[in-house]
């Protein structure tokens, strides 16, 4: 139902014959919001929600634990151009998923230092957010990380943040161990004692449910920030997912496809593409990796296209996706437009295929009527299969183009 109040007012807005008309829209929206706490995703009801968030070319992932009371923030920033806002972010945060409420727990995970994956925070987390923030887990080293950043850190989380094995690689939970990071080089720290006595000896677990288990495969692997980002793997049930930032560099990932001397380890229903879709000279998201994960569907979080002096995702790692046999059948019948990008020596561009909207999907993916589309992602499982659909944000975030 929340996800048809979104609807309801991203529709109001958009088929407003004119901005005065569009203004008539807008007293609806706190009745509307008011409906959405009410029968928001906050309950306990056996799903794994995720929210991946059109924050455009950056990265936000919100995960919902089975138990309704446990959520996990895996990243949250982006370079501009920006599209959900920090405000619109803490709503969802605050009405969708009830994390300002007593008796939540926030647990948050940078995959690491680059800024486009942790730039939101010091804007979302407000103090009723920050109140219930449990852990707060930082892939990377500390340096790596703006200061600005580390102040604010210091001066609100201090009791509760800690680093992945700051001082090198590691794989698996019991490797990768956490330790406080460096202290009073940016700031003047608060002494407390921490709150989390007793609960770090344990702090993969997100989700206190035996049917929910969270594994960190590897982290600080690369020899670069994108390189040292946290690989994570989900399961719930028989479902799973693979989410690893922006891990890169084809070293790295021999040496993490090689510690593993049972390669299933990998396997995941749903893997969130790694750096935006990138395929650039050091190599995310190989054939090698993929065909390891042999994931049925994927997502990308990303900015359009267009705009982006990145260019992701590329072309080379959308045909790797294609290729696999894994990935569920793609349907070149359907309508909804994707858009990657393409530079192969002969042809430059943005490419806008149809087809792979149930197979592959994108945060900003679209071009409808000369609009630039980026839409939230929502994806739910209930241990066995998913569901994903999209979830339209606000108009302000629909680019006309020529």
């Amino acid at each position: 139902m929340s996800v048809l109040v979104a609807l309801i007012i991203d529709h109001l807005l958009i088929l407003s014959p004119s901005p005065a008309a569009a203004m008539l829209a807008y007293p609806l929206i706190p009745l509307l919001s008011i409906a959405a706490v009410l029968v928001s995703l906050q309950g306990a009801d056996c799903t794994m929600t995720f929210y991946a968030l059109a924050v455009g070319q950056g990265d936000s992932s919100i995960i919902q634990c089975p138990n309704g009371k446990d959520i996990l923030i895996l990243d949250m920033g982006a370079s501009p151009p920006r599209f959900d806002s920090k405000d619109y972010v803490n709503s969802i945060l605050k009405n969708k998923f009830g994390a300002a409420q007593s008796g939540k727990n926030i647990h948050i995970l940078i995959s690491h230092s680059h800024v486009d994956h942790y730039d939101y925070f010091t804007g979302v987390l407000d103090s009723d957010l920050l109140a219930n923030v449990r852990i707060f887990i930082m892939g990377g080293s500390y340096s790596g990380y703006n200061v600005n950043f580390r102040k604010w850190l210091e001066a609100n989380l201090y009791d509760r943040m800690y680093m992945i094995n700051d001082q090198g690689k590691c794989f698996g939970n019991s490797n990768c161990s956490l330790t406080k990071p460096p202290t009073g080089k940016v700031a003047n720290l608060r002494s407390k004692r921490s709150i989390l006595a007793g609960k770090v000896s344990d702090p993969w677990q997100f989700c206190p449910s035996s049917d929910v288990k969270f594994t960190v495969l590897g982290a600080n692997i690369g020899t670069n920030p994108n390189g040292e980002s946290v690989i994570l793997k989900i399961q719930y049930k028989s479902w799973s997912m693979l989410m690893s930032g922006d891990f890169e560099n084809a070293t790295p990932q021999k040496e993490l496809m090689n510690f593993y001397t049972d390669s299933s380890i990998f396997k995941s229903n749903y893997y969130k593409v790694a750096h935006h879709g990138a395929w650039t000279d050091k190599k995310p998201n190989t054939p090698a990796l993929l065909d390891l994960i042999q994931p049925a569907r994927v997502y990308i979080s990303q900015g359009y296209p267009s705009l982006s002096q990145f260019h992701h995702p590329n072309s080379v790692t959308i045909d790797h996706l294609r290729n696999l046999t894994s990935i569920v059948s793609i349907d070149p019948t359907t309508n909804a437009p994707f858009v990657y990008w393409v530079d192969d020596g002969k042809k430059k561009g943005v490419v806008t295929m149809k087809g792979m909207d149930r197979a592959i999907y994108e945060t900003c993916r679209s071009i409808v009527s000369k609009k630039e589309v980026c839409e939230d992602i929502h994806i739910t499982s209930n241990g066995q299969t998913d569901t994903t659909e999209y979830v339209s944000v606000p108009s302000v975030y629909y680019r006309t183009v020529a």
